[in-house]
């Protein structure tokens, strides 16, 4: 006797594995870590002093050029392709400028051994596909394979700066001399008319403590009692609520780059 597999059954296994298909694609995307500062190392290869370092050297660049670069470390892309993945990350972080796209990603995949520089729209005449690639295999590959990944990334860090100063990129805007003077003056003006301020509510509440001192005493006791309470809850809030935070500035990638191993 011959059994054959009704349509409909037939139908609904293939929407399973469709939809299994599906959600392993999706589930085989590697995180983004949030952008917090020069440096993302979530494989943990740097050492603490080794990783402030960078993040200075990256961060102190952003203030006096305008220019974002980045430099994440995972353990593994979860066998995703490492260019893939540079352009979600690019997308999402959007290192750069608005407009000007002086952005620069450097993705280093730990057990995976390969590595991804990203280049943004506006740095593609100062770092071309091959002087990319040039910067992963001269300064990156070959202390990586010694597993000293500090001074692989230190130099490379050092060449893409190099070449970022030498590309003619818009500044950001300083203030000036005279502009700090007139800060200076509003801040003394401020400072002044405090003072009269003070100087008025002091003889006004003179007269007033001679004919309330004593609802007043009582008054200014809660009020202490008040401003105690409201100190140790403000402490309490602000200690908890300073973090480190970075954002992209709206830039786009898309200029080349180079993909390398070791």
């Amino acid at each position: 006797m011959t059994h054959y597999l009704p349509i409909q059954k037939f139908m609904a296994w293939l929407w399973i594995i469709l939809i299994n298909s599906i959600l392993g694609v999706s589930m085989a995307q590697t995180a983004i870590p949030p952008l917090n500062n020069g440096v993302m190392d979530s494989a943990s290869v740097l050492k603490a002093s080794e990783k402030s370092k960078l993040d200075e050297k990256i961060m102190q660049f952003e203030r006096e050029s305008g220019s974002q670069i980045a430099v994440l470390i995972i353990p593994e892309l979860n066998n995703e392709d490492i260019v893939d993945y540079g352009i979600r990350v690019m997308e999402e972080w959007q290192l750069g400028r608005k407009n000007i796209d002086d952005g620069v990603l450097l993705i280093i995949s730990v057990n995976d051994r390969k590595m991804r520089l990203e280049v943004g729209y506006g740095l593609e005449g100062a770092i071309p596909d091959i002087t990319a690639a040039k910067i992963l295999n001269e300064y990156l590959a070959p202390h990586f394979k010694n597993q000293n990944y500090y001074q692989g990334i230190n130099q490379a860090t050092y060449a893409i700066l190099a070449l970022i100063k030498q590309e003619p990129l818009p500044t950001p805007p300083q203030n000036n001399g005279s502009t700090l003077g007139w800060i200076m003056m509003a801040v003394m003006m401020l400072v002044i008319f405090g003072f009269i301020l003070f100087f008025i509510y002091s003889m006004f509440n003179n007269v007033k403590n001679l004919f309330v001192i004593s609802s007043s005493q009582h008054s200014r006791n809660s009020d202490n009692d008040d401003r105690s309470s409201r100190s140790y809850h403000s402490s309490s809030s602000n200690s908890s609520s300073s973090s480190d935070s970075r954002s992209g500035g709206g830039g786009r990638s898309g200029g080349g780059g180079a993909t390398g191993g070791w």
